[in-house]
C-alpha cells in the first residue's frame, strides 16, 4: 500500500481466500461499465491485451492523489489498456461527469461508471477481498495477474508487459499476507522477503535488504515506512510511541499515510491491536476532522472490533453531508448511513447507548 491505509474503506472486513474469490490467477470478471466518459468505450477485455483497471470515486482522496500519477504510468506505458471506473456512488447530477473533465490532461485514461455498490464494486472489489480504493488489477490473458494501489502499480505492471513478471511467486506472497491479514498492496517481493528475513531473526539484515529496496524502488518508501514502524514496535515499545507521534504530527501526508498503512496491518492481529487503535487517535489528534485521517480510522476500528469507536467516527463523516470535500454524494451518504445502522447494533450489544 502503503497507501490503502488511507483508501476508504467501508466494507466489513473479509479474507481475500475464501472459495471462489478472486486473485492473482483467477480468471477476470467481465467489464460492467455502465457510462463511459472519457476515452474509448470497452465491451470487454481482449484476451490478446493487458489491462489496469482501477477502482476509484469522486469523493476519494486518496484517488485524486493517486490520478495523476496513474495518468502518467499509462503515458510510459502504451502497451496496456487503461480503464479507470468509479464505484460506491451514485452517478446524479452529472457530479462525475464533471469531475473527469476537471480533471482533464491529468485523467488521461479510459474512464467510465460502474455502479454504487453493485455491479463491478461486488463482481471485482468484493469478490477479491479489496476492502478499500483506488484498487487497480492487471489483467493479462484475460487472467487477473496483480492486485494493489495505483501509486505501486509501475514497477510490476514493467515487468508484466516485459515478461518477466514472476506470477508463480507474487501469488504466493499474495495469499501469505491474506492469510495473516495484511494487504495484497504490501506483498511487493522485496518488502515481503525483507519481513521474512526480520521473522528469522536477521534483524540487521532485514533492515539493510528493506532500505536497498527503496533506494532501488522509491515507490515502496511508504510501505517500507510502515513496516520499520512495525519492527520498532517489538523492539522498543517508547522509541514506537515517539516515532508514531512525530510522523502523525508531521503535516506531512506522506507520513500520516505511513502511520495508517501500519495501523491498518497491525489491526489485523490481535497482538498489536492496541498499537493499531494508539496509531489511529494519534491521527486522530493530528487531524480530528481530517477525511482521509477518518476513513483510515473506521477500517481499523471495524477491524478490531472496537464498534463504538467506529460509530463516532461514522458520525463524524456523516457531518461532511451536504457540504464540504465530499458535496451531496447522496450514494456515499447511503453507505455511511448503513454503516451506521450496523455501527449501532454492534454497540449496543456491549453495552453502548446510540446517541443519534
Amino acid at each position: 500500500m502503503p497507501l490503502a491505509a488511507l483508501a476508504f474503506a467501508l466494507f466489513a472486513p473479509r479474507s481475500p481466500l475464501g472459495p471462489g474469490a478472486l486473485g492473482p490467477g483467477s480468471p477476470a470478471p467481465k467489464l460492467a461499465v455502465r457510462t463511459w466518459y472519457k476515452g474509448t468505450p470497452i465491451k470487454e477485455l481482449d484476451p490478446s491485451k493487458t489491462y489496469v483497471v482501477e477502482f476509484w470515486a469522486t469523493w476519494c482522496g486518496p484517488c485524486r492523489e493517486s490520478i495523476p500519477h496513474l495518468s502518467q504510468i499509462a503515458r510510459r506505458n502504451p502497451d496496456a489498456t487503461f480503464i479507470g471506473v468509479s464505484i460506491l456512488e451514485d452517478d446524479k447530477g452529472g457530479a462525475i461527469k464533471s469531475f473527469v473533465q476537471k480533471m482533464g490532461d491529468k485523467m488521461n485514461y479510459n474512464v467510465g461508471y460502474g455502479g454504487n455498490e453493485q455491479g463491478m464494486a461486488k463482481t471485482w472489489m468484493e469478490a477479491a477481498g479489496q476492502n478499500g480504493i483506488p484498487t487497480a488489477f492487471v489483467v493479462q490473458e484475460a487472467k487477473i495477474v496483480w492486485i494493489g494501489h495505483p501509486m505501486e502499480l509501475e514497477r510490476p505492471l514493467g515487468e508484466i508487459l516485459d515478461g518477466t513478471f514472476d506470477l508463480a511467486a507474487y501469488k504466493a506472497a499474495y495469499e501469505r499476507a491474506a492469510l495473516a491479514g495484511g494487504d495484497a498492496e504490501a506483498v511487493a517481493p522485496e518488502v515481503q522477503a525483507a519481513k521474512a528475513q526480520y521473522d528469522n531473526g536477521d534483524r540487521a539484515g532485514a533492515k539493510i535488504a528493506l532500505a536497498r529496496a527503496v533506494k532501488e524502488d522509491p515507490d515502496l518508501a511508504e510501505g517500507a515506512n510502515a513496516t520499520r514502524l512495525g519492527w520498532l514496535a517489538r523492539e522498543d515499545a517508547k522509541a514506537w510511541d515517539l516515532r508514531a507521534r512525530t510522523l502523525a504530527r508531521s503535516g506531512r501526508s506522506v507520513d500520516m499515510r505511513a502511520l495508517m498503512a501500519y495501523a491498518q496491518e497491525a489491526s489485523a492481529k490481535p497482538s498489536s491491536a492496541s498499537l493499531a487503535r494508539r496509531a489511529v487517535s494519534l491521527a486522530l489528534a493530528a487531524e480530528p476532522r481530517g477525511f482521509d485521517a477518518l476513513t483510515g480510522a473506521l477500517s481499523v476500528y471495524r477491524q478490531t472490533k472496537d464498534y463504538p469507536q467506529a460509530l463516532e467516527v461514522v458520525r463524524k463523516l456523516l457531518t461532511y453531508f451536504p457540504t464540504g470535500r465530499v458535496g451531496e454524494n447522496p450514494g456515499y451518504r447511503a453507505v455511511l448511513l448503513k454503516a451506521k445502522a450496523e455501527l449501532t447494533g454492534q454497540a449496543g450489544k456491549v453495552g453502548v447507548v446510540s446517541k443519534g
